[in-house]
């Protein structure tokens, strides 16, 4: 899993992008550095609120998936965060 993108990096990207000479259109895919899986996410937030949560595991009948962000790194500079990372900017940013 790294189906996640944080917000600072969609603006860097979209600061640097308006400060160039472009031209026409182009898609590009986003996502975070890295990869985790659903337990690992539960757990960190878990880690950084201070608080314990029981997660139960079971198999998914579908294939996971990794985002390939490749396109927007080389051509256009894209600077992910590590998802691990991000996970905990999340929690952090939304503390109750």
């Amino acid at each position: 899993f790294n189906n996640a993108v944080y917000a600072r990096d969609i603006g860097r990207l979209c600061f640097k992008l308006l400060n160039e000479p472009l031209v026409g259109h182009e898609m590009v895919v986003l996502g975070a550095a890295g990869c985790t899986n659903p337990r690992a996410i539960v757990e960190r937030m878990m880690s950084v609120l201070d608080r314990e949560v029981r997660v139960d595991v079971r198999p998914s009948p579908g294939n996971s998936f990794t985002i390939d962000c490749r396109k927007a790194i080389e051509s256009y500079d894209y600077k992910p965060m590590e998802i691990g990372a991000m996970i905990e900017c999340y929690a952090k940013d939304n503390i109750v």
